[in-house]
C-alpha cells in the first residue's frame, strides 16, 4: 500500500501522469493539456485557490488510473446554465436497469458510466437506451411501461448544493412532429418534455428533482395529442409534492430523517386499480429504516388519468444535472436556500445514481415510419417554335384615317329613335340580326382586311370579263380549231438494221403540198403504215 501511495501525486501536485492521489478522498482533475491537480472536488470555472493571474480555468475532467478521461471539458456549456438540452454525447456505456430482462445503456455527456453507477457532473444529461450507441434513433430508446409498477434507485446528493437540480424523470420520447414522424429536434436526440425545452412538448413525470436541501416529485400532463400523436401544449408547473412541506424530513445533517450527506433510496409507485388508469403516485425516501413519503393521492383523479395513455405506450428514462442562478431556481429550493447561493463552484459537485430497478415491462422498439416518396410532377415540354415560313402575327398597322376623324359606314353609331312629344306612334324597325353598334370604331385590323378586299375586287371583275370574251370567240368560230391532214401515214420497219449507212437519212420530211396547219410527213425509214 505504501509503494502504491508513493506512485500517486500529493495534494496540490501535478497528477497528469500518475492519475491518482496519495490522499484517498482526493481525485485527479485535469485543468489543461499539461496540468492536472489532486483536489477534493473540481470547481467548474476558476478555482478560488488559483492565483488571480491564472489564465486557464478548471475544466473538471476526471482522470482515472489506467483509463481515458471520462468527463469531457465543459467548454461553452459551462458558461451557459442549461438543462438536459446541453448533452455533448461524449460518454456512454452499459448501465443495468433491473427488472426489464435486457441489457440497457446510458448515453449522454458530462458524466461517467460505471455500471451499476452513473456519475453526473454539472450540466450533464443521459438517456437510457436499448443499444450501446452515440447516435440517437427512435428504435434505440428503452420505453418502460410502469403503470401499476414502480421505479427505485439509490442516489448520493451530498455535493449538490442550492440552485442545483439532479433529476430522474420519465418523458414521452422519442418526440413526434406535427406530421406524425419522429422529430430529432435541435440536438438530434429526439428530446421532449413538459417545458418545451427543445420546442418539443410531451408528457413528463418527475420522479426526482432534488439537491441536498430539497426533494420534489411532480407529474406533468399535456393537452390531448393530435391524430398523429403530436402534443401542442403541456402543464409546465404540474402538481408537485415537496419535502419543504414536511418539517425536518430532508436535508444535510443527522437531525433530518433523510440525511442527504449520505446516500438514500428513492422508490416511486404508479398505482392503478385496473392496470389501465393511473390513480395515484407515491414516492418514498428511505434511509437506514427511516422514511419520508410524498403522496399524490390528493391530486385530481382526472389529472393523473391523463397520463395513463403515455404510460401504457411506454416512456423513456432521462437523467440530468443542471442549475442556474438562485432567482431562477427559487421554485425548487427557496426556502430553505436563499438568493445568494448559485449552482457553481463548491455547490456544483458530483452526484451519483446507482441500482436503478424498473418493475414493469418494456415496450417493443418503435421505428420511424417510411415517408412517402415524392413523385415529381410531369414536366410539360415547351411548345416548338413556329416554322420560319409562318408569318408571326404583328400589331395591326395604324389606321391613317383614324387621326382625321374618318369612320367607316358600318362603324357609325346607329341613332336610337326618340319618342315624339306630340303623342304620335313611332314606327318600330325590324330587329337586327346582330347587336347594333354602340358607336365604337372597328379595330384597325378589321379595317385593313376590308380595305384589301375592296382593292382586289376590280381586278377580279376584269379577269372574269376577259375570260368570257375569249370563250365567246371560240364558240362562234372566230378562232377555229386546228386542222389535221387526213392522209395516210406510211410506217415501216427500218431495212438497214441498227446502222444507217454512210449518211444518216432525214428523220422527218415536211412538205408544203397541203396548206394550213396540217402537212404530210414522210420518212425514208418507214415505207408502209396503217392509216392513222
Amino acid at each position: 500500500a505504501t509503494a502504491a501511495a508513493r506512485e500517486c501525486s500529493d495534494p496540490g501536485g501535478n497528477c497528469s501522469k500518475t492519475r491518482c492521489c496519495t490522499k484517498p478522498s482526493m481525485s485527479c482533475f485535469r485543468k489543461n493539456s499539461y496540468w492536472a491537480g489532486c483536489k477534493e472536488t473540481c470547481f467548474p470555472g476558476r478555482d478560488p485557490t488559483d492565483p488571480p493571474d491564472a489564465r486557464t480555468p478548471w475544466s473538471c475532467e476526471l482522470l482515472q488510473p489506467g483509463a481515458s478521461p471520462a468527463l469531457g471539458a465543459r467548454g461553452a456549456a459551462e458558461a451557459d446554465a442549461g438543462g438536459p438540452r446541453f448533452d455533448r454525447g461524449v460518454a456512454n456505456g452499459p448501465l443495468r436497469v433491473g427488472g426489464v430482462g435486457i441489457p440497457t445503456y446510458a448515453t449522454g455527456g458530462g458524466g461517467r458510466v460505471q455500471d451499476p453507477a452513473l456519475l453526473l457532473g454539472h450540466l450533464s444529461g443521459f438517456s437510457i437506451l436499448r443499444s450501446w450507441t452515440t447516435q440517437y434513433s427512435p428504435e434505440s430508446f428503452a420505453l418502460f411501461r410502469l403503470l401499476a409498477g414502480k421505479v427505485s434507485f439509490t442516489v448520493d446528493l451530498s455535493r449538490v448544493g442550492c440552485a442545483c437540480n439532479v433529476a430522474l424523470y420519465l418523458t414521452g420520447q422519442p418526440a413526434k412532429g406535427a406530421d406524425g414522424y419522429f422529430d430529432p429536434g435541435e440536438k438530434g436526440d429526439y428530446y421532449c418534455d413538459a417545458n418545451d425545452v427543445q420546442t418539443q412538448w410531451c408528457p413528463e413525470i418527475d420522479i426526482m428533482e432534488a439537491n441536498k436541501h430539497v426533494f420534489v416529485a411532480t407529474p406533468h400532463t399535456c393537452d390531448e395529442p393530435t391524430i398523429y400523436g403530436h402534443y401542442t401544449h403541456c402543464d409546465r408547473h404540474g402538481i408537485g409534492q415537496s419535502t419543504m412541506s414536511i418539517k425536518d424530513s430532508y436535508g444535510p445533517g443527522s437531525r433530518y430523517k433523510i440525511n442527504t450527506e449520505e446516500p438514500f433510496t428513492v422508490t416511486t409507485e404508479f398505482e392503478s386499480a385496473d392496470g389501465a388508469t393511473l390513480t395515484g403516485m407515491r414516492t418514498t425516501l428511505a434511509q437506514q429504516g427511516r422514511t419520508v413519503v410524498l403522496d399524490h393521492h390528493n391530486c385530481d383523479p382526472a389529472y393523473l388519468a391523463r397520463l395513463s395513455g403515455p404510460m401504457a405506450e411506454g416512456m423513456a428514462i432521462r437523467i440530468s444535472y443542471w442549475g442556474k442562478k438562485p432567482k431562477t431556481m427559487a421554485w425548487l429550493d427557496e426556502p430553505p436556500c436563499g438568493a445568494t447561493a448559485a449552482c457553481t463552484g463548491r455547490h456544483a459537485g458530483f452526484a451519483a445514481i446507482s441500482g436503478i430497478v424498473a418493475q414493469g415491462s418494456l415496450a417493443p422498439p418503435v421505428y420511424q415510419p417510411m415517408r412517402p416518396v415524392e413523385v415529381p410532377a410531369p414536366t410539360i415540354a415547351p411548345p416548338l417554335p413556329p416554322w420560319p415560313w409562318v408569318q408571326q402575327p404583328t400589331e395591326a398597322p395604324e389606321d391613317p384615317f383614324a387621326s382625321n376623324g374618318f369612320t367607316w359606314p358600318e362603324d357609325e353609331p346607329q341613332a336610337s329613335p326618340v319618342a315624339p312629344t306630340d303623342g304620335t306612334d313611332v314606327p318600330v324597325a325590324p330587329l337586327p340580326t346582330q347587336a347594333p353598334s354602340q358607336g365604337t370604331a372597328a379595330s384597325p385590323a378589321v379595317r385593313e382586311v376590308k380595305r384589301r378586299r375592296s382593292r382586289f375586287r376590280p381586278k377580279v371583275a376584269l379577269a372574269a370579263a376577259i375570260a368570257a370574251i375569249l370563250g365567246a370567240f371560240v364558240i362562234f368560230g372566230i378562232f377555229p380549231p386546228c386542222k389535221r391532214d387526213p392522209g395516210p401515214l406510211n410506217v415501216a420497219m427500218p431495212s438497214q438494221g441498227p446502222h444507217w449507212g454512210s449518211q444518216p437519212p432525214s428523220l422527218y420530211n415536211f412538205s408544203s403540198a397541203n396548206p394550213g396547219f396540217g402537212s404530210s410527213i414522210s420518212n425514208p425509214i418507214y415505207s408502209q403504215a396503217p392509216s392513222r
